[in-house]
């Protein structure tokens, strides 16, 4: 047989002698391979996770479960975020939160610390339509002492839930 020719089987038909369609030499193919991977419509992870990180940034009546998302799950802040806008002072070093908003405790010393974000922005997430800015938690600040932190590993056990400080009425804060 021809190698321009090939052999279609149907179920239900008889088998058919036709010319090979040479998918990639077409125009389609090309504009096709050019879009990239296919993506599915249905719902995926990630777009659960875009969805839920638009929710907390964009939600200024929750503010307390935007900051905490923000600075425990993401280990970061975004500059679109209510948080940022109203809620962080600059200093020579970065940016950190506004002690209107609860603090962390350090085991220890029981000292109240604030998180320390970066001047410039570390990475662009994608969240629903939009792109996020986001600036890395890099430290802390103590009694107007900043103390920088390399390891973000280092970070996971100062910034979470169960260092939140303990201040009774704000909401997510403690008992």
């Amino acid at each position: 047989m021809d190698n321009k020719k090939c052999l279609i089987f149907i179920k239900g038909y008889d088998p058919v002698l036709d010319d090979k369609y040479s998918t990639y030499e077409k125009e389609e193919f090309r504009r096709a391979t050019a879009m990239g991977p296919y993506k599915h419509h249905l719902i995926t992870e990630e777009m659960i996770e875009e969805s839920r990180r638009s929710m907390y940034v964009d939600s200024p009546e929750d503010l307390y479960q935007s900051y905490y998302y923000q600075v425990e799950d993401c280990l970061g802040i975004f500059e679109e975020s209510v948080i940022f806008k109203d809620y962080t002072d600059k200093l020579d070093k970065g940016y950190v939160i506004s002690t209107r908003l609860p603090g962390y405790e350090i085991e220890k010393t029981m000292a109240i610390i604030y998180p320390l974000f970066e001047l410039e922005v570390s990475e662009y997430v994608r969240s629903g339509a939009n792109t996020l800015k986001k600036h890395d938690l890099i430290g802390y600040v103590d009694q107007n002492k900043c103390v920088l932190i390399e390891d973000e590993e280092a970070l996971i056990p100062i910034f979470n839930e169960i260092m939140r400080e303990k201040t009774p009425g704000k909401n997510g804060g403690g008992e």
